[in-house]
């Protein structure tokens, strides 16, 4: 599987909130032009791709021998300015909640390859809770399955429908998920033949032709299907071989579809945590190997304020460098919009590091009580005055 774009057109790093717990198992994220994003882990296999040290843009590259090799060019990638971050292990698109469309007609899957669909947070799914207000299921009085937004109130598998009421959380009786399950293979099984039933999910033989910008594509549209009919959100990968597909189905986020290629195939089973990140809150930390490319940075700073509770209040960041380390602090205004705070943080990290600086540690605090977004009332003027 190639490229979906030109390794002439430009990427930047493009870590986000969701993707944090792929970036605990080492992985680097990288944004490319059209919003989808490729992601490596560490090794050397196939295209790798390279950053550089301080300022600039990553390159794909390939290896030659000890030398590794720019993909567009052919220049050699000086060890001095740039490092290798890992092969690319995968072409992934977020998507957003299914939401009732136009109908999608059944999608073809070709030979020569494996998909794995893999139910995302089943309970969820079967009662049809989105992430649009905090939310859980409840079965015998406790909560089996939240959302996001219910979990940042405090609330868990195991909590009291009680106690879940006081934290502000909607609660809504879990269905019955063995028969949406089976819903989902016998209509998964009348589309694609045999399919096999392994722990998490289905495994169809078959995946979509083309390139990795017309598989998402494809994929994108299983995903809405089998959400139309049977009420299930679900997650896709498609990739060279069974092992794989599974293996990287159960890292990836619950909103995307992703296609991996013919060099991640012995990649994804041998997935470890190695590094180590703690969002949510009000402090969030990421350890792991350095960071010598100062988008990075400003990536990776961006997605752990947006994963925390530090919004509407001052934050402080703080940065363990081959310098030392380093500090900031930013005002983040009340209702300030994702835009505004991403242009915030990175003003603050560029401050800090200047040139640029080795970081092997990042750290966002929230600094003290979250402020009230108070309206001024409007003085009225008497016209009879």
């Amino acid at each position: 599987m190639v490229s979906p774009h030109s390794p002439q057109q430009a990427m930047v790093p493009g870590f986000s909130a969701s993707l944090l717990p792929l970036v605990a198992r080492g992985a680097r994220i990288f944004r490319v032009p059209g919003g989808d994003r490729l992601v490596t882990l560490p090794g050397q296999g196939g295209t790798v791709v390279m950053v550089p040290r301080g300022h600039g843009l990553p390159v794909l590259a390939v290896k030659r021998g000890a030398q590794f090799l720019e993909a567009r060019s052919g220049a050699t990638c000086s060890p001095v300015r740039w490092q290798p971050v890992g092969g690319v292990a995968a072409w992934l698109r977020e998507l957003p909640a299914p939401r009732p469309a136009t109908p999608v007609g059944e999608v073809a899957l070709h030979a020569g390859a494996w998909t794995f669909v893999r139910v995302h947070r089943l309970a969820l799914s079967v009662a049809r809770v989105s992430e649009g207000a905090p939310a859980g299921v409840a079965v015998g009085g406790r909560l089996v399955a939240v959302n996001g937004r219910a979990s940042a109130r405090g609330a868990g598998p195991g909590t009291s429908v009680a106690k879940a009421g006081s934290l502000g959380v909607q609660v809504v009786v879990g269905g019955d998920e063995a028969a949406a399950l089976s819903r989902l293979e016998d209509h998964l099984a009348a589309a694609y033949g045999a399919v096999e039933r392994m722990r998490g999910g289905f495994l169809i033989r078959g995946g979509p032709a083309g390139d990795a910008a017309n598989g998402l594509g494809v994929l994108a549209q299983l995903r809405a299907r089998l959400w139309q009919v049977t009420g299930l959100t679900v997650k896709v990968v498609s990739g060279p071989d069974p092992r794989s597909v599974a293996a990287a189905a159960r890292h990836m986020p619950g909103n995307c579809v992703a296609v991996l290629p013919s060099s991640a195939a012995s990649v994804w089973p041998a997935v470890r945590v190695t590094e180590r990140v703690r969002p949510g809150g009000t402090r969030s930390r990421w350890d792991g190997q350095a960071l010598v490319d100062v988008e990075s940075v400003v990536s990776l700073a961006q997605a752990l304020v947006g994963a925390g509770s530090a919004r509407d209040r001052d934050v402080g960041l703080t940065f363990w460098t081959d310098r030392g380390r380093l500090a900031a602090e930013l005002t983040l205004p009340a209702n300030a919009g994702r835009t505004e705070v991403h242009s915030r943080v990175e003003n603050a990290v560029r401050q800090s590091l200047g040139f640029g600086a080795s970081v092997w540690a990042v750290a966002v605090s929230a600094l003290g009580p979250a402020r009230a977004d108070v309206a001024v009332p409007s003085r009225q003027v008497s016209l009879w005055a």
